[in-house]
């Protein structure tokens, strides 16, 4: 008997539907004709679209609550299409971010993201570097003009406590501005800490 009943009732009628190119007029009075037959049922399939229409996107909503026989697919691809591709953010503060832990060595990165760790994020990370109880901290200073007397004082105190414990501050890849202000801070050419200049 079910198979005798789905045997009757016709395929359901689908229009391909292009927002931005294709008539949504067109397409509601094409809908009206077909549920004329009260047995007909309607897909509604999105191939596409221009552009972002909000208005014409809400209408085409509104089309398919007319009647339980009008179905829209194809808008899953659509905002697939308007979204962007979903990407990983790292939601940690920067001191954090800027710091990796290896086996032997700690090292900190004085740029993320294009930005300089300000006062308060270099010595936050400095002090996360000395709590990973590597022997070695290694300082990342490329691309970095210039220190401040602030961070240079966190990096004097974290050469101190690292000497102390018998480890080592090793910082790197200075431009000759940030080597010049370690000379003057009289942080360079100790045998706790090297200096390594980009020529």
């Amino acid at each position: 008997m079910a198979a005798l009943l789905r045997r009757r009732q016709p395929t359901p009628r689908v229009i391909d539907f292009a927002l931005g190119r294709t008539s949504l007029a067109a397409v509601a009075g094409e809908v009206m004709s077909l549920l004329r037959d009260p047995e007909q049922g309607v897909v509604i399939n999105v191939t596409g679209f221009d552009y972002f229409d909000e208005q014409e996107l809400t209408a085409l909503n509104d089309l398919a609550t007319w009647s339980a026989r009008v179905q829209v697919i194809g808008l899953d691809s659509y905002a697939d299409q308007l979204l962007p591709a979903p990407t990983t953010i790292d939601v940690r503060p920067l001191a954090e971010r800027a710091v990796t832990h290896l086996a032997g060595v700690t090292v900190l990165t004085a740029i993320i993201d294009g930005r300089p760790l300000d006062d308060h994020e270099l010595d936050a990370a400095l002090g996360l570097a000395r709590t990973g109880g590597r022997p070695i901290v290694t300082v990342d200073l490329r691309h970095l003009e210039r220190l401040s007397p602030a961070q240079i004082l966190s990096l004097a105190e974290t050469s101190g406590e690292l000497y102390r414990d018998l480890g080592t501050l090793i910082l790197v890849n200075t431009t000759s501005h940030v080597a010049e202000q370690l000379r003057n801070a009289g942080l360079s050419g100790a045998v706790r800490m090297r200096v390594d200049e980009l020529l």
